[in-house]
């Protein structure tokens, strides 16, 4: 049996959401901009410079901790349910978590961070070639190794996973092999428009049979584009949204997303984004909407620490 639902264009729902948009306090914006900096003359005569940082600590109902390097080091969903977070420095950089549930390891996952490629291909070098993609997105993750532990009264049962990610020459996600690298279960395509945002996240088979895709917008509803500054990693990487070791995939914050399956049926929906932004262009919170009747299905507020450095130049 096919199922569809049909899109209705952003149009007819603009008069629905012109109420809900009024205290929305916008100003377009085409470029990713730095933090504010403030500058004023010490009496020493230097320049002190004022620049405001964000870590993100809630995110909905999930909270976030951070070490003094202000490095994540825990995600706590409930009180029995959080992941731990460790790292691994030097010329082999790691990040480890561990996602607990009622006392119980839920989660292992490594995530290995690039070293540069070896001309012959057959192995990694630890310094990147200069001028080479390593030597300017060096952190970044290309492989990720996940352990999965169900709990039976029996014994527990691992399911292991190992999957490949590639970058473009921009350090943006390129292609995500699924499941069991190097014979993935399956492959997902990524595509950027010219701002650098994703525009497309398209899964397919290892038969090149297209299964599930999204699409996102950035001016739905004539909205102006807005800059986005806090990293989530997009559900379509099939990893922890927190975990910043694959770049930033998008410069400016999607405002609707359709998500389409194609197989084994045909089955399609569709959200609008609505934000409220802070003085210094920071999301405080994101409520979603259907577009077909504009319905509110989720509303999720952000906090963050705010610290104000001063260094004097």
């Amino acid at each position: 049996m096919k199922q569809s639902v049909k899109i209705i264009p952003f149009f007819l729902c603009f008069s629905a959401l012109t109420g809900l948009m009024a205290c929305e306090r916008e100003t377009a914006e085409s470029l990713v901009q730095p933090e504010a900096e403030q500058q004023t003359v010490s009496l020493a005569g230097g320049i002190v410079v004022n620049t405001t940082k964000y870590l993100l600590t809630k995110h909905g109902t999930t909270v976030l901790s951070y070490d003094t390097d202000g490095r994540l080091k825990k995600v706590t969903l409930s009180p029995t349910h959080y992941i731990d977070y460790t790292y691994q420095d030097g010329e082999y950089k790691r990040v480890f978590t561990k996602e607990y549930n009622d006392n119980k390891l839920d989660v292992a996952t490594t995530y290995y961070i690039h070293r540069a490629q070896a001309a012959n291909s057959s192995g990694y070098i630890p310094v990147p070639p200069k001028g080479s993609y390593y030597e300017n997105y060096p952190d970044q993750c290309y492989y990720v190794e996940t352990e999965r532990y169900m709990h039976y009264p029996l014994g527990d049962k691992t399911i292991k996973t190992n999957c490949l990610y590639t970058y473009n020459d921009k350090g943006q996600i390129a292609k995500v092999y699924l499941g069991n690298w190097p014979e993935p279960d399956n492959f997902i395509d990524f595509a950027y428009n010219t701002n650098g945002d994703l525009l497309k996240a398209t899964e397919y088979t290892p038969q090149k049979v297209k299964i599930r895709e999204s699409t996102f917008e950035y001016t739905a509803f004539g909205d102006p584009i807005r800059n986005d500054r806090t990293v989530f990693n997009p559900e379509e990487l099939q990893v922890d949204p927190y975990a910043t070791v694959f770049g930033k995939y998008s410069n400016h914050l999607a405002r609707a997303k359709k998500i389409e399956a194609f197989a084994p049926y045909s089955l399609e929906s569709n959200y609008y984004y609505q934000y409220l932004i802070n003085s210094d262009g920071y999301v405080t919170k994101r409520d979603t909407y259907t577009i077909s009747n504009a319905q509110l299905i989720q509303s999720t507020p952000y906090e963050y620490l705010v610290t104000s450095p001063r260094n004097t130049q």
